[in-house]
């Protein structure tokens, strides 16, 4: 009886391993799975959001261009243009007006990596920059060149600061991270239960067997005694 209570539990003890293990690579399967799905979707989601910001550069540099060219009609004098500038307030956006070689006109200074993108947008007609400032800053700019109705060239320049995307991407990897959380615990509490089943045929066979060695073991117990005890006599 000892050894078919030894050899049970060992079967049993087994077949709890063999629960763990199949429970852990259920798990770590389709965490991986939901990890790459996760990572082509930040990507995606990185992309569009990057591309929203620089879509939103054009309407400012868009706007500005219409400002400046509504100005001149008004004011009837080419410098009025650059009060454009001043009368446009685009929440979260920095406006520049340039002319085609660079110099800042409205405000009087600008940074030199912005003095360059309008001399570059001067030449190429419009341009995307990205730069990186002190304090871990990171600046996006859009630089679009245009014509007045008296032929002057000037070059509209819109700059926002890229921490708006970057407490996005904040929103987004916590909203992921916790998602992500939650449905591996529901898999491994599914997965937990399907192995379960999975393996309930071998539990009871494991049962059976437990029960067949028991009942042999009582059948031939009372043979044996009988000729044990004819054996002594």
């Amino acid at each position: 009886m000892a050894i078919e209570a030894t050899s049970s539990r060992v079967g049993l003890q087994r077949l709890v391993r063999l629960r763990h293990r199949l429970t852990i690579w259920y798990v770590a399967t389709f965490g991986l799975i939901i990890f790459l799905l996760g990572m082509g979707l930040f990507a995606v989601i990185s992309y569009q959001l990057s591309q929203q910001l620089d879509n939103s550069l054009r309407s400012a540099t868009l706007e500005l261009v219409r400002a400046a060219r509504i100005r001149e009609m008004e004011a009837g004098a080419r410098g009025r243009v650059v009060d454009a500038v001043d009368e446009l307030n685009i929440p979260d956006r920095i406006l520049y007006l340039l002319d085609v070689n660079g110099n800042p006109i409205k405000p009087a200074k600008a940074d030199n990596w912005i003095r360059q993108a309008a001399k570059k947008a001067g030449a190429s007609g419009q341009i995307i920059l990205q730069n990186e400032v002190p304090d871990d800053k990171t600046l996006r700019l859009h630089a679009m060149r245009f014509k007045l109705a008296s032929g002057r060239e000037l070059v509209a320049v819109a700059v926002a600061d890229q921490v708006e995307l970057e407490d996005k991407y904040a929103d987004l990897i916590t909203a992921f991270v916790v998602i992500a959380f939650a449905a591996l615990f529901l898999l491994a509490a599914g997965g937990f239960i399907l192995v379960r089943k999975s393996t309930a045929p071998i539990e009871r066979s494991i049962e059976f067997m437990r029960r067949f060695m028991a009942d042999a073991a009582h059948e031939l117990r009372t043979p044996i005694t009988i000729l044990r005890t004819r054996a002594e006599v």
